[in-house]
């Protein structure tokens, strides 16, 4: 597909805002979390994208049903955790740490994709990978800031889990509609998160205010719906190249929305690791792209519309 300037340029307006929106959710919810538990508001999400999914579904007339039920249940289990890992980071750590490491993503995806299943992983994406744990750990380093351990464990569990998921999704749900896998892994997901948010606080899991619930419900739908929706407008008008790159700058997006509201101290080492990782999730995203545009056409790639709701990473 021949893309021309003046495409070109909307498509990198459509990603500027794709990643405008998106990373809203970092100290959005940071903010949020100030007035409810983390696995409250990991229900309310959950919750807002199943009804998103029987709405698409509806508007649609696409079925419910689905002959991969058994794998999306170990899906959803895994999706559950992923997601009150996530929340869980986001109390612990600032905005800012758990959007850059919540990168990691790519390369927990890239480790699965070698040693499960069966994948080729070039020299450069091992080098590329390497640079960014070490960039990584030059961005949690500080002098200054408290390091948090437990919440880097539980932002690495996120990417962890949320890539154990994709890969599984990949492997044995690729032919099912995105709609109705978004559908039946939020429904499931969402009885381990009430179970385990209503085993820590009881029935006051339950208590929440209609202003918690629509701040969080209308954070999920800009952030998520919205964003996804500018992020694959970006795709049909652009260059992958150019919007990828444009999409890894969101940690930098999320850094310039939490300045107003939550201290952040910054060494030179930690801004050189955070760019370091940055720029190698890009370049290895772009790296995985290329390689997609070779594949042998009995390989299964993964379709990012196809695990669309399921991982978060902005």
């Amino acid at each position: 597909m021949t893309i021309n300037s003046q495409s070109n340029t909307r498509g990198i307006l459509f990603a500027i805002l794709s990643v405008a929106l998106t990373a809203i959710w970092y100290p959005a919810i940071k903010i949020g979390l100030k007035e409810i538990s983390p696995i409250q508001a990991a229900a309310i999400e959950t919750l807002v994208s199943l009804i998103t999914a029987i709405v698409v579904l509806k508007l649609s007339k696409q079925k419910f049903t689905t002959s991969k039920l058994k794998p999306l249940i170990v899906i959803s289990v895994i999706n559950a955790f992923a997601t009150i890992c996530l929340y869980l980071s986001l109390y612990l750590l600032d905005p800012v740490m758990s959007s850059l490491l919540g990168r990691n993503y790519v390369l927990f995806a890239l480790m699965i994709s070698f040693f499960f299943l069966k994948e080729k992983v070039s020299i450069a994406q091992w080098v590329l990978m390497l640079v960014s744990v070490a960039g990584g750990f030059l961005f949690v380093y500080s002098e200054v800031r408290d390091f948090n351990l437990i919440g880097i464990l539980f932002v690495l569990g996120n990417t962890l889990f949320f890539a154990i998921g994709n890969a599984i999704s990949k492997k044995y749900c690729s032919s099912v509609n995105p709609s109705v896998t978004l559908f039946y892994i939020k429904l499931i997901s969402l009885l381990p998160i009430i179970l385990i948010g209503t085993s820590i606080d009881n029935f006051r899991f339950f208590k929440v205010t209609p202003y918690e619930f629509i701040f969080i419900a209308v954070v999920s739908i800009v952030s998520s719906f919205l964003g996804v929706k500018f992020f694959y407008k970006a795709l049909a008008v652009s260059s992958f190249a150019y919007v990828n790159t444009i999409r890894s700058m969101g940690p930098i997006f999320v850094f310039v929305y939490s300045l107003p509201f939550f201290p952040i101290d910054l060494s030179l080492l930690n801004a050189v690791g955070g760019v370091s990782v940055v720029i190698c999730i890009a370049l290895l995203s772009y790296v995985d792209y290329r390689k997609s545009k070779i594949q042998p056409k009995n390989s299964l790639p993964i379709n990012s519309k196809e695990i669309k709701g399921i991982s978060k990473e902005y």
